[in-house]
């Protein structure tokens, strides 16, 4: 969910509407305030980004065997 006066209205981004039909986020991790990433397991396992901190697009598949122990990182 996302507000931009203070939390007085809100909207629905990425994952935010428990009615919604969509995958489970698993993982969610940024980087800064606008460059992050989220993992969704079900039907296929997808990596997504956002660089504006608002858009997100498939980045990835993520491999059938990487599992709820287990969990990523960036290296430089």
């Amino acid at each position: 969910m996302k507000s931009t006066d203070g939390g007085d209205t809100w909207t629905v981004i990425l994952g935010g509407d428990p009615a919604a039909n969509e995958e489970p986020i698993r993982d969610l991790r940024f980087l800064d305030a606008t460059h992050g990433w989220a993992t969704k397991y079900q039907r296929g396992g997808k990596l997504l980004r956002t660089t504006d901190g608002e858009n997100w697009e498939e980045f990835g598949k993520i491999g059938e065997h990487f599992g709820f122990y287990y969990d990523f990182v960036f290296l430089t």
